[in-house]
């Protein structure tokens, strides 16, 4: 599932609530420059900090919420303050309590950078990857930019580049969920 929307309006503060800890890096200005799959099996399955989130890198595992939080947001800043490329991170995590029946390994959640960023040559390339690969998105927008020029050029870019969610079969679940956000009442 991926989670995209404008940037800086809280895509990675989403996933932090869907997984019921403060384990994505996340501000009030644009911060999220990589991929990153959150995959909801329970994290380290047993011994030793079970259940605890984990990703490996360079065959070395990080362990913690901490730690691999720590981690991420490295990564976010060396790809906003460098040509790096396209930098992806797979982090082994579990989910809020409300959630928990879907902790099994066959639900990843794919944080990416905000579509608008046009800036950044590492944006058009995450759009891409999440755009072929994921089976459903979620789809983040402000209260006040639900008609705006932006929402329609996200719209219009997954309809082109993600066809494949616009053809839901009947006994196959909804792969399109939009979620309101900063609705100032």
């Amino acid at each position: 599932v991926g989670v995209v929307g404008d940037s800086n309006v809280g895509k990675t503060t989403f996933l932090n609530a869907l997984l019921g800890q403060q384990l994505l890096p996340s501000k009030h200005v644009a911060s999220t420059a990589i991929l990153t799959h959150c995959i909801l099996d329970g994290g380290i399955p047993e011994g030793e900090g079970a259940g605890e989130c984990y990703l490996f890198e360079d065959g070395k595992a990080i362990k913690g919420r901490a730690a691999v939080k720590r981690h991420i947001k490295e990564a976010n800043d060396h790809a906003r303050s460098s040509e790096v490329g396209l930098l992806d991170k797979v982090v082994h995590t579990g989910t809020c309590s409300r959630l928990s029946s879907i902790c099994d390994g066959t639900v990843r959640f794919t944080d990416v950078p905000g579509h608008n960023e046009s800036d950044l040559p590492v944006v058009k390339e995450c759009k891409k990857i999440v755009a072929a690969f994921c089976h459903a998105v979620t789809i983040l927008v402000r209260h006040s930019d639900v008609k705006s020029d932006s929402t329609v050029q996200l719209i219009s870019t997954l309809i082109n580049e993600a066809e494949h969610l616009f053809h839901a079969q009947r006994d196959q679940p909804n792969t399109i969920v939009f979620v309101i956000t900063q609705v100032d009442c």
